[in-house]
Protein backbone atom coordinates (compact mmCIF):
# COMPACT_ATOMS: atom_id res chain seq x y z
CA UNK A 1 0.00 0.00 0.00
CA UNK A 2 1.44 3.50 -0.64
CA UNK A 3 -0.04 7.22 -1.57
CA UNK A 4 0.79 8.65 -4.56
CA UNK A 5 -0.28 12.23 -6.84
CA UNK A 6 -2.08 11.98 -9.77
CA UNK A 7 -1.31 15.96 -10.31
CA UNK A 8 -5.14 16.11 -9.03
CA UNK A 9 -4.57 14.45 -5.37
CA UNK A 10 -3.32 12.48 -3.31
CA UNK A 11 -4.09 9.16 -3.73
CA UNK A 12 -3.96 5.75 -2.05
CA UNK A 13 -2.84 2.35 -4.06
CA UNK A 14 -2.10 -0.96 -3.52
CA UNK A 15 0.17 -3.71 -4.99
CA UNK A 16 -0.37 -7.92 -4.18
CA UNK A 17 1.67 -10.31 -5.53
CA UNK A 18 2.00 -14.42 -4.34
CA UNK A 19 5.24 -16.27 -3.82
CA UNK A 20 5.24 -20.31 -4.81
CA UNK A 21 6.93 -22.47 -2.25
CA UNK A 22 7.52 -25.76 -3.30
CA UNK A 23 6.60 -28.97 -1.75
CA UNK A 24 6.38 -32.57 -1.81
CA UNK A 25 2.73 -34.41 -1.66
CA UNK A 26 2.29 -37.65 0.13
CA UNK A 27 0.99 -40.50 -2.11
CA UNK A 28 -2.72 -41.18 -1.33
CA UNK A 29 -3.30 -44.50 0.14
CA UNK A 30 -5.95 -47.09 -1.80
CA UNK A 31 -8.12 -48.63 0.34
CA UNK A 32 -7.94 -52.27 2.04
CA UNK A 33 -9.24 -55.24 0.72
CA UNK A 34 -11.12 -57.02 2.93
CA UNK A 35 -11.56 -61.41 2.69
CA UNK A 36 -14.49 -62.59 4.31
CA UNK A 37 -15.07 -66.66 4.91
CA UNK A 38 -16.45 -68.77 6.99
CA UNK A 39 -16.14 -72.27 8.70
CA UNK A 40 -17.28 -75.23 7.54
CA UNK A 41 -20.53 -76.93 7.89
CA UNK A 42 -20.34 -80.61 8.25
CA UNK A 43 -24.04 -80.95 6.85
CA UNK A 44 -26.43 -78.43 5.05
CA UNK A 45 -29.08 -76.84 7.45
CA UNK A 46 -32.59 -78.75 6.97
CA UNK A 47 -36.07 -76.71 7.38
CA UNK A 48 -35.96 -75.89 11.71
CA UNK A 49 -32.22 -77.08 12.06
CA UNK A 50 -29.64 -74.78 13.91
CA UNK A 51 -26.24 -73.86 13.64
CA UNK A 52 -22.88 -71.65 14.78
CA UNK A 53 -20.55 -69.94 11.89
CA UNK A 54 -17.50 -68.61 12.96
CA UNK A 55 -17.21 -65.66 10.11
CA UNK A 56 -13.04 -64.09 9.67
CA UNK A 57 -12.32 -60.73 8.26
CA UNK A 58 -9.48 -61.00 6.82
CA UNK A 59 -7.12 -57.65 6.20
CA UNK A 60 -4.98 -58.50 2.94
CA UNK A 61 -3.21 -55.04 2.82
CA UNK A 62 -0.60 -53.55 5.08
CA UNK A 63 -2.67 -50.53 6.61
CA UNK A 64 -4.50 -51.40 10.00
CA UNK A 65 -8.15 -51.44 10.16
CA UNK A 66 -9.10 -49.13 12.58
CA UNK A 67 -12.28 -49.81 14.89
CA UNK A 68 -14.06 -51.70 12.58
CA UNK A 69 -17.36 -53.04 12.96
CA UNK A 70 -19.77 -55.86 11.48
CA UNK A 71 -23.46 -56.12 10.56
CA UNK A 72 -24.64 -59.47 9.73
CA UNK A 73 -27.99 -60.03 7.65
CA UNK A 74 -29.33 -63.52 6.59
CA UNK A 75 -31.27 -64.34 3.90
CA UNK A 76 -35.03 -64.77 3.79
CA UNK A 77 -35.88 -68.20 4.85
CA UNK A 78 -32.56 -67.91 8.12
CA UNK A 79 -32.98 -65.82 11.05
CA UNK A 80 -30.22 -64.99 13.36
CA UNK A 81 -30.45 -65.98 17.04
CA UNK A 82 -27.22 -63.77 18.71
CA UNK A 83 -28.61 -61.12 20.94
CA UNK A 84 -27.84 -58.54 18.16
CA UNK A 85 -26.93 -58.32 14.21
CA UNK A 86 -24.26 -56.03 14.67
CA UNK A 87 -20.53 -56.73 15.99
CA UNK A 88 -17.42 -54.82 16.97
CA UNK A 89 -14.08 -56.30 16.64
CA UNK A 90 -10.19 -54.88 17.32
CA UNK A 91 -8.26 -53.14 14.92
CA UNK A 92 -7.38 -55.55 12.27
CA UNK A 93 -3.52 -54.48 11.44
CA UNK A 94 -2.08 -55.52 8.03
CA UNK A 95 -2.37 -59.08 6.95
CA UNK A 96 -3.77 -60.10 10.53
CA UNK A 97 -7.69 -60.97 10.73
CA UNK A 98 -10.49 -61.06 13.33
CA UNK A 99 -13.72 -63.14 13.47
CA UNK A 100 -17.09 -63.01 15.18
CA UNK A 101 -19.48 -66.50 16.34
CA UNK A 102 -22.72 -66.46 14.26
CA UNK A 103 -25.71 -68.70 15.41
CA UNK A 104 -27.93 -69.13 12.92
CA UNK A 105 -31.83 -71.23 12.64
CA UNK A 106 -33.35 -72.24 9.47
CA UNK A 107 -37.21 -71.81 9.15
CA UNK A 108 -39.67 -74.55 8.61
CA UNK A 109 -40.81 -72.59 5.62
CA UNK A 110 -37.31 -73.34 3.74
CA UNK A 111 -38.07 -73.03 0.02
CA UNK A 112 -34.35 -73.18 -1.37
CA UNK A 113 -31.26 -74.42 -0.92
CA UNK A 114 -29.39 -71.73 -1.42
CA UNK A 115 -29.56 -69.20 1.48
CA UNK A 116 -26.52 -66.49 1.86
CA UNK A 117 -25.45 -64.30 5.16
CA UNK A 118 -24.74 -60.74 4.00
CA UNK A 119 -21.69 -58.89 6.09
CA UNK A 120 -20.95 -55.30 5.86
CA UNK A 121 -18.19 -54.13 7.39
CA UNK A 122 -17.21 -50.23 8.67
CA UNK A 123 -13.67 -49.10 9.57
CA UNK A 124 -11.54 -46.40 9.46
CA UNK A 125 -8.11 -46.24 7.96
CA UNK A 126 -5.44 -43.83 6.90
CA UNK A 127 -5.19 -42.92 3.42
CA UNK A 128 -2.37 -41.25 3.25
CA UNK A 129 -3.97 -37.13 3.61
CA UNK A 130 -6.58 -38.34 6.82
CA UNK A 131 -8.45 -41.24 8.51
CA UNK A 132 -10.69 -41.83 5.89
CA UNK A 133 -14.26 -43.99 6.99
CA UNK A 134 -15.36 -46.71 4.67
CA UNK A 135 -17.33 -50.04 4.12
CA UNK A 136 -16.79 -53.17 2.83
CA UNK A 137 -20.02 -55.40 1.79
CA UNK A 138 -19.73 -59.34 1.30
CA UNK A 139 -22.07 -62.12 1.03
CA UNK A 140 -21.21 -65.52 2.68
CA UNK A 141 -23.32 -69.28 0.88
CA UNK A 142 -25.03 -71.29 3.67
CA UNK A 143 -25.81 -74.81 1.89
CA UNK A 144 -29.96 -75.51 3.34
CA UNK A 145 -31.89 -78.16 2.68
CA UNK A 146 -34.93 -76.84 1.11
CA UNK A 147 -38.18 -78.75 1.61
CA UNK A 148 -40.21 -80.18 -0.88
CA UNK A 149 -43.29 -78.80 -1.72
CA UNK A 150 -46.83 -80.84 -2.02
CA UNK A 151 -49.43 -80.00 -4.47
CA UNK A 152 -52.70 -78.78 -3.42
CA UNK A 153 -54.78 -82.83 -3.21
CA UNK A 154 -57.27 -83.54 -6.08
CA UNK A 155 -60.75 -84.28 -4.75
CA UNK A 156 -63.50 -86.23 -6.51
CA UNK A 157 -66.83 -86.10 -6.11
CA UNK A 158 -69.25 -88.38 -6.50
CA UNK A 159 -73.27 -89.03 -6.17
CA UNK A 160 -75.05 -92.25 -5.39
CA UNK A 161 -77.40 -93.91 -8.78
CA UNK A 162 -81.00 -92.87 -9.42
CA UNK A 163 -83.86 -95.15 -9.63
CA UNK A 164 -85.28 -92.60 -12.00
CA UNK A 165 -85.37 -89.29 -12.77
CA UNK A 166 -87.25 -87.09 -10.27
CA UNK A 167 -90.82 -86.30 -10.77
CA UNK A 168 -92.09 -82.82 -10.07
CA UNK A 169 -92.57 -82.61 -6.54
CA UNK A 170 -90.40 -86.19 -6.13
CA UNK A 171 -88.49 -86.07 -2.84
CA UNK A 172 -84.72 -88.36 -2.65
CA UNK A 173 -82.05 -88.79 -0.70
CA UNK A 174 -78.80 -88.59 -2.87
CA UNK A 175 -75.46 -89.47 -0.96
CA UNK A 176 -72.01 -87.61 -2.22
CA UNK A 177 -68.53 -89.11 -1.50
CA UNK A 178 -65.59 -87.09 -1.30
CA UNK A 179 -62.71 -88.72 -2.48
CA UNK A 180 -58.71 -87.81 -1.50
CA UNK A 181 -56.78 -88.54 -4.81
CA UNK A 182 -53.88 -86.87 -3.59
CA UNK A 183 -50.67 -87.85 -1.68
CA UNK A 184 -51.75 -85.60 1.79
CA UNK A 185 -54.30 -85.68 4.40
CA UNK A 186 -56.94 -83.27 3.77
CA UNK A 187 -57.33 -81.48 7.39
CA UNK A 188 -60.94 -80.17 8.71
CA UNK A 189 -62.83 -80.75 5.54
CA UNK A 190 -66.33 -78.92 5.11
CA UNK A 191 -68.51 -79.38 2.53
CA UNK A 192 -71.30 -76.88 1.11
CA UNK A 193 -74.15 -78.10 -1.07
CA UNK A 194 -75.76 -75.57 -3.64
CA UNK A 195 -78.91 -77.12 -5.54
CA UNK A 196 -80.11 -75.66 -8.99
CA UNK A 197 -83.52 -73.62 -9.35
CA UNK A 198 -85.72 -76.71 -9.91
CA UNK A 199 -84.34 -78.31 -6.20
CA UNK A 200 -84.71 -77.48 -2.15
CA UNK A 201 -82.54 -79.27 0.44
CA UNK A 202 -84.89 -80.86 2.68
CA UNK A 203 -81.84 -81.14 5.06
CA UNK A 204 -81.15 -79.21 8.54
CA UNK A 205 -78.56 -77.85 6.83
CA UNK A 206 -76.47 -77.68 3.92
CA UNK A 207 -72.86 -77.40 4.77
CA UNK A 208 -71.65 -80.43 6.49
CA UNK A 209 -68.39 -81.06 8.76
CA UNK A 210 -66.09 -84.33 7.61
CA UNK A 211 -63.58 -86.10 9.56
CA UNK A 212 -59.81 -85.62 7.71
CA UNK A 213 -59.40 -87.92 4.84
CA UNK A 214 -56.40 -89.68 4.06
CA UNK A 215 -54.84 -90.45 1.01
CA UNK A 216 -57.07 -92.15 -1.37
CA UNK A 217 -59.95 -92.30 1.33
CA UNK A 218 -63.59 -91.04 1.32
CA UNK A 219 -65.83 -89.73 3.40
CA UNK A 220 -69.54 -89.20 2.51
CA UNK A 221 -73.03 -87.06 2.96
CA UNK A 222 -76.60 -88.00 2.79
CA UNK A 223 -78.07 -85.12 1.27
CA UNK A 224 -82.50 -84.79 1.02
CA UNK A 225 -83.42 -82.93 -2.31
CA UNK A 226 -87.20 -82.25 -3.65
CA UNK A 227 -87.86 -80.97 -7.08
CA UNK A 228 -90.00 -78.01 -7.64
CA UNK A 229 -93.75 -78.74 -8.87
CA UNK A 230 -93.28 -76.18 -11.54
CA UNK A 231 -89.89 -77.60 -13.10
CA UNK A 232 -88.52 -75.37 -16.11
CA UNK A 233 -85.40 -77.86 -17.10
CA UNK A 234 -84.94 -81.74 -17.33
CA UNK A 235 -81.32 -80.96 -16.27
CA UNK A 236 -81.06 -80.14 -12.50
CA UNK A 237 -77.67 -80.38 -10.59
CA UNK A 238 -75.76 -80.43 -7.17
CA UNK A 239 -72.99 -77.69 -6.46
CA UNK A 240 -70.32 -78.70 -3.96
CA UNK A 241 -67.59 -76.91 -2.65
CA UNK A 242 -65.36 -78.38 -0.32
CA UNK A 243 -63.10 -76.45 1.72
CA UNK A 244 -60.11 -77.88 3.19
CA UNK A 245 -56.59 -77.64 5.10
CA UNK A 246 -53.11 -79.40 3.83
CA UNK A 247 -49.49 -80.04 4.59
CA UNK A 248 -47.89 -78.58 1.33
CA UNK A 249 -44.41 -78.98 2.50
CA UNK A 250 -43.64 -75.64 4.41
CA UNK A 251 -46.71 -74.67 6.41
CA UNK A 252 -50.43 -75.43 6.76
CA UNK A 253 -52.57 -74.29 3.69
CA UNK A 254 -56.28 -73.65 3.14
CA UNK A 255 -57.81 -74.86 -0.42
CA UNK A 256 -61.03 -75.05 -1.83
CA UNK A 257 -62.63 -77.81 -4.24
CA UNK A 258 -65.72 -77.14 -6.36
CA UNK A 259 -68.13 -79.31 -7.98
CA UNK A 260 -71.23 -80.07 -10.00
CA UNK A 261 -73.44 -83.26 -10.27
CA UNK A 262 -76.04 -83.55 -12.60
CA UNK A 263 -79.43 -84.90 -11.73
CA UNK A 264 -81.92 -85.81 -14.15
CA UNK A 265 -85.97 -84.89 -13.75
CA UNK A 266 -89.06 -85.05 -15.30
CA UNK A 267 -91.23 -82.14 -16.62
CA UNK A 268 -94.75 -81.74 -15.18
CA UNK A 269 -97.41 -83.20 -17.31
CA UNK A 270 -99.55 -80.53 -18.19
CA UNK A 271 -103.00 -82.16 -19.29
CA UNK A 272 -105.93 -79.79 -21.43
CA UNK A 273 -108.92 -81.84 -20.94
CA UNK A 274 -109.52 -81.02 -24.76
CA UNK A 275 -105.94 -82.61 -25.45
CA UNK A 276 -104.71 -86.10 -25.22
CA UNK A 277 -101.43 -86.61 -23.87
CA UNK A 278 -99.23 -89.89 -24.03
CA UNK A 279 -96.70 -89.91 -21.20
CA UNK A 280 -94.44 -92.56 -20.33
CA UNK A 281 -95.63 -93.81 -16.72
CA UNK A 282 -92.77 -96.65 -16.23
CA UNK A 283 -89.99 -98.32 -17.94
CA UNK A 284 -87.06 -100.67 -17.23
CA UNK A 285 -83.45 -101.50 -18.71
CA UNK A 286 -82.70 -105.57 -16.87
CA UNK A 287 -80.38 -104.42 -14.27
CA UNK A 288 -79.33 -101.83 -11.73
CA UNK A 289 -77.09 -99.98 -15.32
CA UNK A 290 -75.56 -101.28 -18.38
CA UNK A 291 -72.42 -102.45 -19.88
CA UNK A 292 -70.88 -100.69 -22.89
CA UNK A 293 -71.31 -103.09 -25.60
CA UNK A 294 -74.04 -104.75 -24.17
CA UNK A 295 -77.50 -105.84 -25.31
CA UNK A 296 -80.53 -105.00 -23.12
CA UNK A 297 -84.41 -104.37 -23.79
CA UNK A 298 -85.61 -101.32 -22.77
CA UNK A 299 -88.86 -102.15 -21.92
CA UNK A 300 -91.37 -99.15 -21.14
CA UNK A 301 -95.49 -98.59 -20.65
CA UNK A 302 -97.11 -95.18 -22.37
CA UNK A 303 -100.30 -94.29 -21.12
CA UNK A 304 -102.94 -92.12 -22.82
CA UNK A 305 -103.81 -89.09 -20.02
CA UNK A 306 -106.40 -87.89 -21.95
CA UNK A 307 -110.28 -87.77 -21.92
CA UNK A 308 -110.30 -88.64 -25.65
CA UNK A 309 -108.99 -91.61 -27.74
CA UNK A 310 -105.58 -91.36 -30.03
CA UNK A 311 -105.43 -92.54 -33.23
CA UNK A 312 -102.12 -93.32 -35.87
CA UNK A 313 -100.27 -93.78 -32.95
CA UNK A 314 -96.39 -93.21 -33.94
CA UNK A 315 -93.45 -93.96 -31.42
CA UNK A 316 -89.62 -93.38 -32.07
CA UNK A 317 -87.00 -94.50 -30.03
CA UNK A 318 -83.43 -92.39 -30.43
CA UNK A 319 -80.96 -93.60 -28.78
CA UNK A 320 -78.39 -90.55 -29.13
CA UNK A 321 -74.90 -90.98 -29.17
CA UNK A 322 -74.52 -93.54 -26.82
CA UNK A 323 -77.34 -96.17 -28.01
CA UNK A 324 -78.59 -98.07 -30.97
CA UNK A 325 -81.19 -100.64 -32.01
CA UNK A 326 -80.10 -104.27 -31.55
CA UNK A 327 -81.18 -105.30 -35.34
CA UNK A 328 -84.70 -103.98 -34.68
CA UNK A 329 -86.59 -100.76 -35.88
CA UNK A 330 -86.63 -97.65 -33.77
CA UNK A 331 -89.98 -96.96 -34.80
CA UNK A 332 -93.35 -98.84 -34.10
CA UNK A 333 -96.73 -98.06 -34.67
CA UNK A 334 -100.70 -98.59 -32.77
CA UNK A 335 -103.75 -98.12 -34.83
CA UNK A 336 -105.39 -95.94 -31.52
CA UNK A 337 -105.18 -96.43 -27.45
CA UNK A 338 -108.40 -95.49 -25.64
CA UNK A 339 -108.61 -92.51 -23.10
CA UNK A 340 -106.73 -93.93 -19.77
CA UNK A 341 -105.76 -96.76 -21.77
CA UNK A 342 -101.56 -98.14 -21.90
CA UNK A 343 -99.79 -99.85 -24.27
CA UNK A 344 -95.87 -102.21 -23.37
CA UNK A 345 -93.39 -101.76 -25.58
CA UNK A 346 -90.01 -103.67 -25.65
CA UNK A 347 -87.20 -102.37 -27.70
CA UNK A 348 -83.73 -104.31 -28.02
CA UNK A 349 -81.12 -102.52 -27.82
CA UNK A 350 -77.22 -102.07 -27.65
CA UNK A 351 -74.85 -99.92 -26.14
CA UNK A 352 -72.23 -98.10 -28.35
CA UNK A 353 -68.89 -99.63 -26.97
CA UNK A 354 -67.08 -96.56 -26.77
CA UNK A 355 -70.10 -94.95 -24.49
CA UNK A 356 -69.04 -93.04 -21.85
CA UNK A 357 -69.90 -94.05 -17.88
CA UNK A 358 -72.86 -92.82 -16.54
CA UNK A 359 -76.39 -91.70 -17.04
CA UNK A 360 -76.80 -91.29 -20.84
CA UNK A 361 -80.48 -90.06 -22.42
CA UNK A 362 -82.88 -92.20 -24.55
CA UNK A 363 -85.35 -90.02 -26.17
CA UNK A 364 -88.39 -91.15 -27.34
CA UNK A 365 -90.78 -89.18 -29.58
CA UNK A 366 -94.80 -89.52 -29.96
CA UNK A 367 -96.53 -88.05 -32.99
CA UNK A 368 -100.61 -89.09 -32.91
CA UNK A 369 -104.11 -87.55 -34.30
CA UNK A 370 -107.31 -87.01 -32.22
CA UNK A 371 -110.59 -85.67 -32.64
CA UNK A 372 -111.42 -82.04 -31.61
CA UNK A 373 -115.31 -82.61 -32.32
CA UNK A 374 -115.48 -83.07 -36.26
CA UNK A 375 -111.87 -81.56 -36.58
CA UNK A 376 -108.72 -83.88 -36.45
CA UNK A 377 -106.16 -82.86 -35.18
CA UNK A 378 -102.30 -83.80 -34.80
CA UNK A 379 -99.76 -83.59 -31.46
CA UNK A 380 -96.69 -84.27 -30.32
CA UNK A 381 -95.21 -85.71 -26.75
CA UNK A 382 -91.22 -86.11 -26.99
CA UNK A 383 -89.94 -87.78 -23.33
CA UNK A 384 -86.47 -88.75 -22.27
CA UNK A 385 -85.39 -91.59 -20.11
CA UNK A 386 -82.13 -91.68 -18.72
CA UNK A 387 -79.99 -94.90 -18.55
CA UNK A 388 -76.54 -95.62 -16.12
CA UNK A 389 -73.71 -96.54 -18.42
CA UNK A 390 -70.23 -98.42 -17.31
CA UNK A 391 -67.54 -99.53 -19.36
CA UNK A 392 -66.61 -103.64 -18.51
CA UNK A 393 -64.49 -104.94 -16.56
CA UNK A 394 -61.38 -105.94 -18.70
CA UNK A 395 -58.83 -106.06 -15.53
CA UNK A 396 -56.43 -108.78 -16.41
CA UNK A 397 -54.90 -110.68 -14.19
CA UNK A 398 -51.82 -113.20 -14.78
CA UNK A 399 -51.13 -116.80 -12.39
CA UNK A 400 -47.95 -116.66 -11.12
CA UNK A 401 -45.52 -119.31 -11.69
CA UNK A 402 -44.59 -121.55 -8.64
CA UNK A 403 -41.78 -124.25 -8.00
CA UNK A 404 -42.52 -127.58 -7.75
CA UNK A 405 -40.34 -127.44 -4.42
CA UNK A 406 -39.20 -125.24 -1.67
CA UNK A 407 -37.15 -125.31 1.43
CA UNK A 408 -38.47 -124.02 4.81
CA UNK A 409 -37.23 -120.72 5.51
CA UNK A 410 -35.99 -119.62 2.14
CA UNK A 411 -37.80 -116.94 0.17
CA UNK A 412 -40.14 -117.69 -2.47
CA UNK A 413 -40.90 -114.87 -4.86
CA UNK A 414 -44.40 -114.83 -7.16
CA UNK A 415 -45.12 -112.49 -9.59
CA UNK A 416 -48.51 -111.31 -10.82
CA UNK A 417 -48.51 -109.65 -14.40
CA UNK A 418 -51.60 -107.67 -14.90
CA UNK A 419 -53.46 -105.31 -17.47
CA UNK A 420 -56.41 -102.76 -17.26
CA UNK A 421 -57.17 -103.21 -20.75
CA UNK A 422 -60.56 -101.72 -20.33
CA UNK A 423 -61.18 -97.60 -20.89
CA UNK A 424 -62.06 -96.78 -16.97
CA UNK A 425 -59.64 -96.82 -14.30
CA UNK A 426 -59.31 -99.50 -11.62
CA UNK A 427 -59.77 -98.17 -7.74
CA UNK A 428 -58.96 -99.93 -4.71
CA UNK A 429 -56.44 -102.64 -5.68
CA UNK A 430 -55.33 -104.61 -3.03
CA UNK A 431 -53.35 -108.26 -2.88
CA UNK A 432 -53.44 -110.11 0.30
CA UNK A 433 -51.55 -113.72 1.19
CA UNK A 434 -54.04 -116.38 2.76
CA UNK A 435 -52.53 -119.13 4.49
CA UNK A 436 -50.88 -120.14 7.65
CA UNK A 437 -48.50 -122.39 5.99
CA UNK A 438 -46.25 -119.30 4.74
CA UNK A 439 -44.50 -116.63 6.24
CA UNK A 440 -44.66 -113.33 4.33
CA UNK A 441 -43.49 -109.58 5.00
CA UNK A 442 -46.71 -107.95 4.14
CA UNK A 443 -49.85 -110.08 3.86
CA UNK A 444 -51.82 -107.47 2.51
CA UNK A 445 -50.34 -104.74 0.18
CA UNK A 446 -52.84 -101.48 -0.86
CA UNK A 447 -51.86 -100.86 -4.48
CA UNK A 448 -54.12 -97.77 -5.16
CA UNK A 449 -55.91 -96.98 -8.35
CA UNK A 450 -55.15 -98.76 -11.60
CA UNK A 451 -55.09 -96.33 -14.92
CA UNK A 452 -56.59 -97.17 -17.98
CA UNK A 453 -54.78 -98.86 -20.44
CA UNK A 454 -51.65 -99.73 -18.30
CA UNK A 455 -50.23 -102.85 -16.71
CA UNK A 456 -47.65 -103.49 -13.54
CA UNK A 457 -46.69 -106.72 -11.60
CA UNK A 458 -47.70 -107.80 -7.95
CA UNK A 459 -45.23 -108.76 -5.84
CA UNK A 460 -45.59 -111.35 -3.42
CA UNK A 461 -42.53 -112.98 -1.04
CA UNK A 462 -43.32 -116.20 0.94
CA UNK A 463 -41.12 -118.55 3.11
CA UNK A 464 -42.25 -122.01 3.59
CA UNK A 465 -42.61 -122.37 7.47
CA UNK A 466 -43.21 -126.02 7.78
CA UNK A 467 -41.89 -129.46 5.56
CA UNK A 468 -44.95 -131.13 3.78
CA UNK A 469 -47.26 -129.90 1.22
CA UNK A 470 -47.77 -126.32 1.79
CA UNK A 471 -51.51 -124.76 0.55
CA UNK A 472 -51.76 -120.13 0.04
CA UNK A 473 -53.97 -118.10 -1.77
CA UNK A 474 -53.13 -115.28 -3.41
CA UNK A 475 -56.06 -113.55 -3.70
CA UNK A 476 -56.45 -109.83 -5.60
CA UNK A 477 -59.23 -107.43 -5.50
CA UNK A 478 -60.88 -104.47 -6.47
CA UNK A 479 -63.48 -101.59 -7.44
CA UNK A 480 -64.32 -101.62 -11.35
CA UNK A 481 -65.95 -98.67 -13.34
CA UNK A 482 -69.54 -99.89 -11.70
CA UNK A 483 -68.36 -99.75 -8.15
CA UNK A 484 -68.52 -102.80 -7.52
CA UNK A 485 -66.11 -105.20 -5.60
CA UNK A 486 -64.41 -107.74 -7.43
CA UNK A 487 -62.24 -110.71 -6.07
CA UNK A 488 -60.12 -112.96 -7.90
CA UNK A 489 -58.19 -115.85 -5.82
CA UNK A 490 -54.82 -118.02 -7.13
CA UNK A 491 -54.11 -120.94 -5.32
CA UNK A 492 -50.56 -121.73 -4.77
CA UNK A 493 -49.77 -125.64 -4.17
CA UNK A 494 -45.96 -126.58 -3.44
CA UNK A 495 -43.92 -129.18 -1.06
CA UNK A 496 -41.36 -127.84 1.24
CA UNK A 497 -38.38 -129.50 2.60
CA UNK A 498 -36.47 -129.29 5.55
CA UNK A 499 -33.19 -127.71 5.27
CA UNK A 500 -30.13 -130.19 4.83
CA UNK A 501 -26.89 -128.89 5.95
CA UNK A 502 -23.92 -130.74 3.94
CA UNK A 503 -22.19 -133.18 6.00
CA UNK A 504 -18.27 -132.72 6.49
CA UNK A 505 -16.76 -136.65 7.06
CA UNK A 506 -13.51 -135.44 6.58
CA UNK A 507 -12.27 -137.11 3.27
CA UNK A 508 -11.32 -133.63 1.53
CA UNK A 509 -8.74 -133.71 4.37
CA UNK A 510 -6.93 -136.69 4.22
CA UNK A 511 -7.08 -136.27 0.33
CA UNK A 512 -5.18 -133.04 0.82
CA UNK A 513 -2.73 -134.44 3.19
CA UNK A 514 -2.42 -137.64 0.78
CA UNK A 515 -1.23 -135.22 -2.28
CA UNK A 516 -3.35 -134.45 -5.47
CA UNK A 517 -6.54 -136.51 -6.03
CA UNK A 518 -6.50 -138.68 -9.09
CA UNK A 519 -9.32 -139.68 -11.08
CA UNK A 520 -9.17 -143.48 -11.06
CA UNK A 521 -12.47 -144.19 -13.18
CA UNK A 522 -12.06 -142.02 -16.23
CA UNK A 523 -8.46 -143.99 -16.62
CA UNK A 524 -9.97 -147.35 -16.06
CA UNK A 525 -12.41 -146.27 -18.88
CA UNK A 526 -9.95 -144.98 -21.00
CA UNK A 527 -7.48 -148.42 -20.73
CA UNK A 528 -10.62 -150.54 -21.68
CA UNK A 529 -11.50 -148.05 -24.62
CA UNK A 530 -7.88 -148.93 -26.13
CA UNK A 531 -7.87 -152.53 -25.40
CA UNK A 532 -11.27 -152.99 -27.53
CA UNK A 533 -10.08 -151.02 -30.31
CA UNK A 534 -6.58 -152.78 -30.54
CA UNK A 535 -8.89 -156.18 -30.34
CA UNK A 536 -11.20 -155.08 -33.56
CA UNK A 537 -7.33 -154.31 -35.56
CA UNK A 538 -6.70 -158.02 -34.32
CA UNK A 539 -9.58 -159.62 -35.83
CA UNK A 540 -9.60 -157.34 -39.13
CA UNK A 541 -6.12 -158.42 -39.91
CA UNK A 542 -6.81 -161.95 -39.00
CA UNK A 543 -9.52 -162.16 -41.56
CA UNK A 544 -7.70 -160.47 -44.12
CA UNK A 545 -5.20 -163.21 -43.66
CA UNK A 546 -7.48 -165.71 -44.45
CA UNK A 547 -9.05 -164.56 -47.40
CA UNK A 548 -5.26 -164.66 -49.00
CA UNK A 549 -4.07 -167.67 -48.10
CA UNK A 550 -7.60 -169.27 -49.74
CA UNK A 551 -6.70 -167.60 -52.96
CA UNK A 552 -3.24 -169.09 -53.24
CA UNK A 553 -3.12 -172.39 -51.37
CA UNK A 554 -2.11 -174.19 -54.20
CA UNK A 555 1.43 -172.69 -54.87
CA UNK A 556 1.99 -171.36 -51.41
CA UNK A 557 3.12 -174.62 -49.19
CA UNK A 558 4.95 -172.70 -46.55
CA UNK A 559 2.26 -170.50 -46.28
CA UNK A 560 0.20 -172.98 -44.47
CA UNK A 561 2.84 -173.41 -42.08
CA UNK A 562 3.28 -170.17 -41.18
CA UNK A 563 -0.92 -169.37 -40.52
CA UNK A 564 -0.41 -172.25 -38.32
CA UNK A 565 2.17 -170.83 -36.40
CA UNK A 566 0.03 -168.02 -36.44
CA UNK A 567 -3.27 -169.52 -34.83
CA UNK A 568 -1.26 -171.25 -31.96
Amino acid sequence: KFNYYNNVSLTQGTISDKISIPALARESTPQPVVLVTRSQLANPIGPGEEAELTITFRNTSKDKLVTPSVTVTPSESLVVLNDASTFLLPDIEGGQSAAITVRIKALKGLNSSSQSLSTELKYSYDNGATMAQVTASDKVIIPTLAKESVPQPVVLVTRSAMEKPLDPGQSADITLTFQNAGTTKLLSPTASVTPSDGLTILSDTSTFLLPEIEPGQSAAISVRVQAAKDLTSTSQSLSTELKYSYDNGETITQATATDRLNLSANLPVKIDPSIPNLVIRSFTYGGESVAAGSKFPLDFTFENTGVSKVENVVVTVDGGECFTMDGSTNTYFYKSLAAGGSKDQQVPMRVVPASKTGAQSISISFKYEYRDGEKRTQATSDIKLSVPVYQPDRFQINAPTVPEFGTVGEEIELTLAYVNKGKDDISNLEATVVGEDVDTPARTQYLGNVTAGTNGNVGFAISPNKAGEINVVLKISYENADQQVQTKEFPIKLTAEEYVPPVDDGEGAMDEDAGPHIPVLPIVLAVGAVVIVLAVVIIVRKKKAAQLLNSTSGSWDDWDDTDSSGEE
